[in-house]
């Protein structure tokens, strides 16, 4: 239900408007798919990075989430990229 709200393009008021569900609902079932996919043991998992020299990048990308902090070079690839803010999400 999630995924096809998301991949609708339209609000989560207008989706649940137009398939007939409560907003209450829609929200108490995406609270508990992220309850299931969080409470999952997730390990620390190193990345490895294709760098062409041992020098650290002059610019980065920087995400701060709470006390977590994490700086990647502007050279990563977009697919890591998106692996390490799949991560991050939980």
């Amino acid at each position: 239900m999630v995924k096809t709200c998301r991949r609708s393009g339209l609000t989560v008021q207008q989706w649940c408007n137009s398939n007939g569900i409560n907003i209450k609902t829609y929200y108490y079932r995406l609270r508990k798919v992220r309850e299931a996919v969080c409470d999952e043991t997730h390990d620390i998992v190193q990345i490895p990075l294709n760098t062409s020299n041992s020098a650290v990048a002059a610019a980065s990308i920087k995400i701060n989430m709470g006390n977590l902090n994490v700086e990647l070079p502007d050279t990563i690839s977009a697919a890591t990229l998106v692996s390490v803010i799949e991560v991050l999400k939980c």
